[in-house]
């Protein structure tokens, strides 16, 4: 039988130099609801259920213009040119089991059953984290199958050749745009950021119009941002056009003749300990960033439906989320129980969010986590 079977053996009070057991339990299990965590925000704030809507269509206009009037010609008449986009999200199932003898569950403490518990919870946020961060990470368009047709479940922007709609007079190439960029040197600058931002900038995805651009960063990229002062080179030559500014509460010492222009943001911001910022720019550090890498994003705010990353689930209300089942054995001498969960992932909006992969490289490559 694959996997494991706690068994009476494993039942133990005390470890060998003499530590409660149960106490090393619990203490586990507050560690995982403390790393449970640091990944629930993220999800939150980019991701929205997309409920019973598998597929979205989404409607691409063609701008408009007046012509200039004459004293005796009719105009011309305006002809809404509209492309419809299907947004796909795919769908698998997942599962897991726990197993225990009748003999363990009859010396077991309750702490010991939890623990088996909390590694399913754990387990389960842990694969919900990752579908979520593949889906961002990962370029690839990927098939998915909805009542017998095959659909592209897709990433951001990644020059497959789809139709991407003109903003403020700016026209894209889709047979080349993509959203997977290098930064053309191994190091951070603050061109990086400027140059991220850009990407979503110019499909109107700005403070003006609505939106807080967030760049997230790997912790060891953060001590290069925290030095970015306006019009000061920093690293590659690059000259920055901001002040980076500490939040709301942090002391910093800096020189008799170097002040700071720009708002300190909060010090949180969805559940995020905040950085700083970079002009408009949030700037968050989070090791679920992979080392090497930058993403940036554009929100409203957590669970909203203009977030990323839509979440398919099972089109029955029951089976939606973790779902407990019983196993195939559940009498003596051996208790199963099968957890499962079905869902996929999918992006509505594939200009709102940008990867930058911080390389002297020109080919953007897929991090290893997330292949």
């Amino acid at each position: 039988m694959p996997g494991g079977i706690h068994a009476v053996g494993d039942v133990l009070t005390k470890t060998r130099d003499g530590q409660d057991l149960n106490a090393l339990w619990n203490q586990y299990q507050e560690l995982l609801n403390n790393w449970n965590a640091t990944r629930q925000p993220l999800i939150d704030l980019l991701t929205f259920s997309v409920g019973d809507q598998v597929i979205d269509d989404v409607a691409q206009g063609v701008e408009e213009d007046f012509e200039e009037a004459s004293e005796f010609g009719q105009p011309k008449a305006i002809r809404p040119n509209i492309t419809i986009q299907q947004r796909a999200y795919d769908f698998k199932w997942y599962d897991v089991a726990t197993r225990f003898t009748f003999q363990f569950l009859a010396d077991a403490s309750a702490s010991q059953i939890d623990m088996a518990q909390s590694q399913v919870l754990e387990a389960d946020n842990r694969l919900v984290f990752k579908k979520v961060m593949k889906r961002l990470f990962n370029n690839a368009n990927n098939t998915t199958v909805i009542n017998n047709v095959a659909y592209n479940a897709k990433p951001l922007y990644n020059a497959d050749g789809e139709f991407i709609p003109d903003y403020a007079g700016v026209s894209f190439n889709a047979a080349t745009h993509t959203h997977y960029v290098t930064s053309g040197a191994a190091s951070i600058d603050s061109g990086d950021v400027e140059a991220l931002a850009a990407l979503m900038e110019e499909h109107g995805y700005k403070r003006s119009t609505g939106y807080q651009i967030v760049v997230l960063i790997n912790p060891a990229q953060a001590p290069a941002v925290r030095s970015w002062r306006a019009n000061a080179t920093n690293a590659n030559a690059a000259v920055a056009q901001f002040d980076f500014v500490p939040p709301r509460g942090v002391n910093i010492i800096l020189p008799s003749t170097v002040s700071l222009f720009g708002d300190q943001p909060a010090q949180t911001f969805a559940g995020f300990d905040v950085v700083g910022a970079y002009g408009p720019y949030l700037i968050i550090m989070d090791a679920n960033v992979p080392a090497g890498y930058m993403f940036g994003f554009a929100t409203q705010g957590s669970a909203t439906s203009t977030n990323l990353v839509g979440v398919r689930e099972h089109a029955q209300q029951s089976l939606r989320g973790l779902v407990l089942r019983g196993g195939d054995r559940n009498n003596y001498p051996i208790i199963n129980s099968t957890f499962i969960h079905g869902f996929g992932t999918g992006i509505r909006t594939r200009g709102a969010g940008a990867v930058m992969q911080i390389t002297a490289s020109g080919t953007y490559t897929i991090p290893t986590l997330y292949q």
